[in-house]
C-alpha cells in the first residue's frame, strides 16, 4: 500500500505536468527531490510506527486472555515492531523510484505488484542463486526479522544483519535512482 503511495507522490505532478512547475518554482532539482524525498519517508514512517503499534498492541489486548499474551521484551517482538513499521517507507521509496523511472501510474502500479509480491513467490531458495534473489527481496528480510533463533534446515539460511542491510539498500537505492532519473529527464 505504501508503495503505491510513494509513487501517486511523483506521478501526480509527473502527469499533470506540476513536475515542471515546481521545477520553474525551485530551479534547485535535486534539493527539491530530497525534499519529496524526506517527506515521503516521513509520513510512511509515521504511518508504518502507527500501524505496527496500533496492530501490536490490539492483538495484545484480544488474544493475552486466551494465549497468554507476548511483551514488548520478549525475545524478537521489539524487533519486529520495528521491521515492521520500517517496511512502510521502504515501500514508499520504491514506489517512488519506480514511478519516477517508468512515469505511467498503470505500468508503475503493475511493476511494484510484480517486483514485490510476484517475485517472490516464484523464487525458490534451494539453490544459491535462488537463496541470494530471495534473501533480497523486502518482504522475505520482514519475514526474517520476525523469527526468533536462528533458521536450521535451509541449506542458504538468512541471518538479521543481512535482512536490515536490505532494508537500508532498497531505500537508498531508490532513493538515488530518485535523484538520477528525474532531473536529467524532466527539463
Amino acid at each position: 500500500m505504501t508503495a503505491a503511495l510513494g509513487a501517486i507522490a511523483i506521478l501526480s505532478e509527473q502527469t499533470t505536468g506540476l513536475l515542471r512547475t515546481s521545477f520553474a518554482a525551485v530551479p534547485a532539482r535535486r534539493e527539491l527531490l530530497a525534499a519529496k524525498l524526506a517527506v515521503v519517508t516521513a509520513v510512511a514512517t509515521g504511518f508504518g510506527v502507527l500501524v505496527a503499534s496500533v496492530s501490536f498492541w490490539l492483538d495484545e489486548a484480544m488474544l493475552a486472555g486466551k494465549y497468554g499474551g507476548v511483551s514488548i521484551a520478549d525475545p524478537g517482538a521489539l524487533r519486529l515492531l520495528v521491521a515492521s513499521a520500517l517496511l512502510a517507507p521502504v515501500g514508499a521509496l520504491v514506489g517512488l523510484a519506480l514511478g519516477a523511472v517508468i512515469r505511467h501510474s498503470v505500468t508503475t502500479m503493475v511493476a511494484l505488484f510484480a517486483l514485490l509480491f510476484m517475485v517472490p513467490m516464484f523464487v525458490r531458495e534451494n539453490t544459491h542463486f535462488g537463496a541470494v534473489v530471495a534473501h533480497a527481496q523486502p518482504f522475505n528480510a520482514w519475514a526474517r526479522l520476525g523469527l526468533v533463533g536462528e533458521i536450521t534446515g535451509q541449506p542458504y539460511p538468512s541471518s538479521i544483519g543481512g535482512a536490515w542491510a536490505v532494508y537500508l539498500v532498497w531505500a537508498a537505492l531508490a532513493a538515488l535512482l530518485v535523484m538520477i532519473a528525474v532531473p536529467s529527464r524532466d527539463q
